[in-house]
């Protein structure tokens, strides 16, 4: 699930963040309370072919701790252009076990580990098409994003309050406020999310132990 949460672009960045405070506060079942991101995509196909490839690890659309694995959004220019649905596959009556998709599944490893966001609300927060992430750029570092979310806050191009936030970890709507690219605990936030649950973590122990695999083989 890639949603988030969208006030018109004349309102402030306080309003934005208001409205985003008080949908996490008011959670029904059929609520969105909280998104991932996945990147930003040359083309569609690109997104598409990422899409095949979180469907092949995410093989049970159940929801867990308010994570609804099984819906998806394609967004171009601030509107989503594609809604997509991973319907599971069960074979018999067995279950197929939870999983997440994480940063070691990636066929092709990529260095760009966080994401400069704008996070906004239209209406409700009940449906895909009233939610809004517009990805700006992908970084290696919280550094290098958090300039760049600087110099477009300078700009006045940014609608809302900018977000940095680490690809492909969950962000809850409560707790978007600590991923705020003004927040000065922003920087210790991405780490405490880069201990041993990070997806990024996994993917560079799974390079590593590739890399040791080739060395053994020559």
């Amino acid at each position: 699930m890639s949603i988030s949460l969208s006030s018109a672009k004349s309102r402030s960045a306080k309003s934005a963040t208001d409205q985003l405070r008080k949908v996490a506060a008011a959670v029904y079942a059929t609520e969105f309370t909280r998104f991932r991101v996945f990147g930003k995509f040359r083309n569609i196909d690109e997104a598409l072919g990422l899409f095949r490839q979180i469907c092949s690890v995410e093989k049970t659309a159940g929801v867990e701790d308010g994570r609804n694995c099984s819906r998806f959004a394609i967004y171009k220019e601030d509107e989503m252009t594609m809604a997509l649905e991973n319907y599971p596959s069960v074979n018999g009556d067995v279950e197929p076990k939870a999983a997440q998709f994480r940063a070691a599944d990636l066929l092709q490893a990529t260095g760009q580990r966080f994401a400069c966001v704008s996070v906004s609300l239209q209406s409700s927060a009940t449906c895909m098409e009233a939610i809004v992430v517009h990805v700006y750029q992908c970084f290696p570092t919280p550094q290098s994003a958090v300039r760049f979310a600087r110099q477009v806050a300078a700009t006045l191009l940014a609608p809302t309050a900018l977000s940095i936030v680490p690809l492909f970890e969950w962000i809850a709507l409560a707790e978007l406020e600590r991923f705020d690219a003004r927040n000065n605990d922003l920087e210790q936030e991405l780490e405490r999310r880069g201990g041993s649950e990070s997806t990024w973590k996994a993917r560079k122990d799974a390079i590593k132990k590739s890399v040791v695999h080739k060395m053994a083989n020559i």
